[in-house]
């Protein structure tokens, strides 16, 4: 079969990996010195090919999809900067600084938006599993892609605050959720209890006329863990995933509980919260 000059020059780029196309992307993007233009269009082919032939209830992998985010677009040296090449507001560079080469806007424009394209695709399946991407996007036009950590609401701030100190002074190995049902306050000061065992931990919250609580049991040595009994209805038990920790879901009437034990900690969330709420409470926790 034929194959013209372009063909037997970007060939090679079918037989990389999608990462390793955008790994190439960012690489041009970040050199200061002329590149081949042609090749990063071919790229981009190659990119657009692969979506356009993805089934449509095909997702691409969460985790990957969130590590390959981390890795090509949020980079410490990213932070305030476009994903390609911009004027300054003042059109000047910044001193010491080698000029950057300029591609014709015409051709710019749809790799901006190409990228774009791809990068959302990857960005709502992560959504879906817990990662607020969308709030740490403070940018996005057809020209452009910033994004910014968006600020922490105050009042969830405030408890995750009040809960991680105390956390630490126990040294629990667990962090503290970084988000509350709207409404939440502390129903009273954090209860904290030790022995020669543990310290266990009792934070009370209310939310309008509803409460919960978050109970964290905290073994100094990991053999001293002992049997831990939840009353619970007739509904099934769910295990459910987050950021590396299995927790077991049930209820008991109107309460709902999640439970989360390692070799030292365990964790117990219950209350008037709804399964949805519960969820969001458990994904707030970091790794």
């Amino acid at each position: 079969m034929p194959t013209d000059g372009r063909t037997q020059t970007y060939g090679f780029l079918d037989q990389l990996s999608t990462e390793q196309l955008l790994n190439l992307l960012r690489a041009d993007f970040d050199s200061s010195e002329d590149g081949d233009d042609e090749q990063i269009f071919q790229i981009l082919e190659v990119i657009e090919k692969r979506e356009r032939e993805r089934a449509p209830d095909s997702l691409p992998d969460a985790a990957q999809a969130w590590e390959d985010f981390q890795t090509y677009f949020n980079t410490p040296d990213g932070t305030g900067r476009s994903l390609y090449p911009m004027r300054d507001s003042a059109g000047k560079s910044a001193a010491g600084t080698a000029r950057r080469r300029r591609r014709p806007l015409k051709r710019l424009l749809p790799l901006s938006a190409t990228v774009a394209a791809l990068t959302v695709s990857c960005m709502v399946t992560a959504q879906a599993i817990g990662f607020d991407i969308f709030g740490a996007l403070a940018q996005w036009t057809a020209e452009t892609f910033r994004f910014e950590m968006g600020a922490a609401d105050p009042a969830s701030e405030a408890l995750r605050q009040a809960v991680q100190g105390t956390f630490d002074e126990c040294g629990v190995m667990i962090p503290a959720p970084i988000w509350y049902p709207e409404g939440s306050m502390l129903a009273r000061d954090i209860s904290v209890s030790k022995d020669t065992e543990a310290s266990v931990i009792l934070c009370g919250f209310t939310c309008g006329d509803q409460s919960f609580f978050i109970e964290v049991q905290q073994y100094y040595q990991n053999d001293r863990i002992p049997s831990y009994t939840l009353e619970k209805d007739a509904a099934e038990v769910e295990e459910y995933s987050s950021n590396g920790r299995l927790f077991y879901i049930m209820s008991n009437l109107s309460s709902s509980c999640a439970v989360y034990s390692s070799d030292q900690t365990i964790m117990v969330i219950s209350g008037d919260l709804s399964l949805e709420t519960l969820k969001q409470i458990i994904d707030s926790i970091g790794e």
